[in-house]
């Protein structure tokens, strides 16, 4: 019984470990899109309306992502997800 338990605990513990790291790298990757479409970038532009309109990372918001579909949409260029 106790092998069981300390395996459960090493097993919760490196999932939330990984968890963790992806959760990181999801942040930064959004924060990344963020500045570029700040920027006037059409192709992170499209990226960050998808990203909101699928909920990645983010709450899904239609508004969102239907206002940075439009700028990109307004550059003449679809851009890239």
């Amino acid at each position: 019984m106790k092998i069981i338990v300390q395996f459960v605990i090493l097993f919760l513990t490196l999932n939330a470990m990984f968890s963790r790291r992806s959760i990181d790298r999801t942040a930064n990757s959004l924060e990344q899109v963020q500045k570029q479409a700040e920027a006037g970038d059409a192709s992170a532009q499209t990226r960050l309306g998808w990203i909101y309109a699928n909920g990645i990372g983010v709450l899904v918001d239609a508004d969102k992502a239907v206002e940075w579909y439009q700028k990109a949409a307004a550059q003449g260029t679809q851009g890239s997800v």
